[in-house]
């Protein structure tokens, strides 16, 4: 089986979801399917990244950083992760986020999802935190209302 682990959280070194698709990529690495894993870039030095590579998995990084400027959004656009991890072809898209409206804003990946499902891609989210104090924008609640449906699981394994 061909797995892809996406994690668009930000602002934490490593979170409890973080440490659940560890495991769980490195399980199926060793096990012989064919992982992917991609990851923001603040969490490219961990150690446990690098034991992700040593098990077999394949890295992509995903830049959160960087100019707003056209260019800059043209070129990230180009060389999108989303892309690698579509060349990859996997069976099973397991994303996580840190909380749960946060990963509608990460760039290129509503549209991404949207593609993969579409294709008949399998998706599980694993969400970080649920903030019953904030309440969705629009954006939000339409993207989510739109692709959490047409996923398998929607998880809140810190919970």
């Amino acid at each position: 089986m061909r797995i892809a682990f996406v994690s668009v959280m930000r602002g934490f070194e490593w979170g409890g979801s973080e440490e659940l698709w560890y495991r769980t990529a490195r399980l199926a690495a060793v096990s012989g399917h064919e992982t992917v894993c991609a990851v923001n870039n603040n969490l490219m030095r961990s150690p446990k990244i690098e034991k992700l590579r040593e098990d077999g998995a394949r890295i992509i990084e995903i830049r959160t950083d960087g100019s707003s400027s056209l260019p800059a959004r043209l070129w990230r656009r180009a060389v999108s992760p989303f892309r690698q991890i579509s060349s990859f072809a996997p069976d099973v898209i397991v994303l996580n986020a840190g909380d749960t409206y946060g990963w509608t804003h990460a760039p290129g990946l509503y549209r991404w999802l949207c593609q993969m499902i579409q294709r008949g891609r399998r998706l599980d989210f694993l969400l970080h935190s649920y903030q019953e104090s904030r309440l969705p924008n629009p954006w939000e609640q339409s993207v989510a209302k739109s692709v959490w449906p047409r996923a398998r699981s929607v998880g809140f394994p810190s919970q």
